[in-house]
């Protein structure tokens, strides 16, 4: 993806008190999207390429230089939400849910790295807790621009969104799937309820339909009944689509929230591209 920059005529610098600031920060690009409060119309969109394989510091530079030119980057906002691809993290039942215990439930499941720093996400309408490490560095360097930003996992909007979204009580069993740029996240909802979640690597095409295929047998679940929908970096004519359409039946691309009106300036982008940074406001 080139870099975006998508802005409504009605977009004023001078009102962002009165707005809602959502950054997404990932290691192939920076992204952040405007939310006007008084009308809930988004009014701004755009994103950064980066080197996802450039040295930690290099990056951290990159970053620095972009959230220190962008005009919009050093206003101030009503509020800022932070969302963060995190390959580990853990799931915790909210009623066994204790904040002293974080890096203890982290530690079951995965490697505490020297440089990590824990974070936690309550899914109100999931009833548990998300718990992750992002790497210190990149966290300070956020906070240095961003005082008052929340960070929130990617899995916070991938499995609360649709939990709220209007019809989806009594349907059929959906899964999501968001591909990273060295990584997928996997969700499945049934009934309004959680009942899968996880992250698994890949490097080719076919790993991203064993993982697919596996969860779905797991699940129990007919690949000719259960809908498919697809977010991020992928489109009609790539490799994981043609080959995921040619074992599962129902296979879209997933779509922002419809409470919100967007700039007209928006249909330049396929909407399935930051659809999880544009329905991080209605989940925090």
């Amino acid at each position: 993806m080139h870099e975006l920059n998508l802005l409504d005529e009605t977009l004023d610098i001078n009102q962002t008190p009165s707005y809602h600031l959502s950054i997404q920060v990932c290691p192939d690009g920076f992204s952040f999207a405007i939310l006007d409060l008084v009308r809930n119309k988004y009014v701004a969109l755009r994103h950064y390429d980066m080197d996802p394989g450039a040295p930690e510091n290099q990056y951290l530079n990159q970053l620095e230089k972009i959230i220190e030119e962008d005009e919009f980057l050093g206003k101030e906002y009503k509020s800022i939400a932070l969302l963060m691809p995190a390959p580990r993290f853990t799931l915790v039942p909210a009623p066994l849910f204790q904040k002293e215990n974080l890096r203890l439930y982290f530690e079951f499941n995965h490697p505490m790295e020297e440089l990590d720093e824990m974070h936690a996400n309550r899914l109100k309408n999931a009833g548990a807790y998300l718990i992750y490490a992002l790497p210190s560095e990149l966290g300070n360097t956020l906070i240095k621009h961003f005082q008052q930003a929340e960070f929130f996992h990617y899995g916070v909007p991938l499995i609360e969104h649709p939990l709220t979204a209007p019809g989806n009580k009594g349907r059929d069993p959906q899964a999501l799937l968001h591909l990273h740029h060295e990584h997928m996240e996997m969700v499945v909802h049934g009934d309004k309820k959680l009942t899968f979640y996880n992250a698994f690597r890949f490097s080719h095409p076919h790993d991203v339909l064993f993982f697919v295929m596996y969860v779905l047998e797991q699940l129990k679940l007919n690949p000719e009944k259960t809908e498919l929908l697809i977010s991020g970096k992928i489109d009609k004519t790539s490799g994981i689509y043609l080959l995921l359409k040619q074992y599962i039946k129902n296979v879209g691309f997933a779509r922002p929230n419809e409470l919100f009106t967007y700039s007209y300036t928006f249909q330049d982008s396929p909407s399935h591209l930051f659809v999880h940074l544009l329905n991080l406001y209605s989940c925090v």
